[in-house]
This record gives C-alpha cells, sequence and structure tokens, in this order.
C-alpha cells in the first residue's frame, strides 16, 4: 500500500433529522478540511452515506475494505460496529485497514485493543460559552464576524 496514494472512506449515518444531519456535515468537512491542510486530495476520500440498518452496512464494508486504506466513522459507535464487521471478514485492524471514530467515547478508549479517536474538549466548549453569554452586550453584536476555534485532541489509539 506504500505505493499508491492513500484512500479513506468516511462512513455517515443517513438522516433527516436536521440537528444531527447539520453536526454530521460539520465533521465531514473538518475531515475534508484536515486531509487537504495535510496535502491530501478530496479524491482519495469516499463519502458512504448508509442507514441504521445491518445489511446495508456490512455490504458497505464488504465493498470498500478492499478498496481503502482507512474506514473513518462519522461517531465512536458507528466506528466500533465497523470493527465488529471488519474482525468478522478476517480484516485485521490495523495491520489490513486504519479505521477511526470521532467523539473520544469511553467505548472507544476502553474497546481493546483502543480505537483512535478525536474527541472535542467540551469542557473547553462549555467554558466559552459560559464566557461570551456573560461577558457582553446581550445581542452578541460584539461577536459579529469573529470566528472562536477550540481545537479538537486526538486519542491515537491502536486502531491505525
Amino acid at each position: 500500500r506504500e505505493s499508491r496514494r492513500k484512500k479513506i472512506v468516511y462512513f455517515d449515518d443517513r438522516t433527516d433529522e436536521p440537528f444531527v444531519l447539520q453536526a454530521m456535515v460539520h465533521r465531514r468537512l473538518g475531515l475534508y478540511k484536515g486531509w487537504i491542510d495535510a496535502g491530501g486530495d478530496l479524491e482519495d476520500i469516499i463519502h458512504v452515506q448508509c442507514g441504521p440498518f445491518f445489511d446495508e452496512l456490512k455490504r458497505y464494508v464488504v465493498e470498500y475494505s478492499k478498496k481503502a486504506d482507512a474506514f473513518f466513522g462519522y461517531c465512536d459507535a458507528f466506528a466500533l460496529q465497523l470493527w465488529t464487521f471488519l474482525s468478522e471478514m478476517g480484516v485485521r485492524v490495523p495491520d489490513d485497514l486504519a479505521l477511526m471514530g470521532y467523539d473520544g467515547s469511553y467505548e472507544a478508549l476502553k474497546h481493546d485493543p483502543p480505537l483512535a479517536t478525536i474527541k472535542l474538549p467540551y469542557c473547553q466548549v462549555a467554558e466559552k460559552i459560559f464566557d461570551i453569554v456573560t461577558s457582553g452586550p446581550p445581542d452578541f453584536s460584539y461577536l459579529k464576524g469573529q470566528e472562536i476555534l477550540i481545537p479538537p485532541q486526538l486519542f491515537e489509539g491502536e486502531s491505525v
């Protein structure tokens, strides 16, 4: 695999729920931005949306496990389910395929071996929101045009 470009399959859920959809889109766009910033090409990322049906997910895992270098689940629970299917197929994580999730969940960190995951620093986010809400005019006009960035944390785990 070293001689060819890396391919990632990004899995997310198919939903019409606005808040869930918005969160998934932001995570996917974050992955795209990070990939491009690191020198990757968007053509290297395969985006797969699938519903909550295991048969459909298994079909995608079988199809893409031979084409990809890594799978990325939009949340840790999804990535852990991918890991189960890969193991059932005899695909070894990380030897045959890298796997990563998003959330920094307890389940990901305590999985044996631990899943690589991106964790949002929720306490820092909450502190920043508190500061914003309690320290300025109630219309938040002073924030107009500002972007507030709180970087996520990477937990490398043992799945990459």
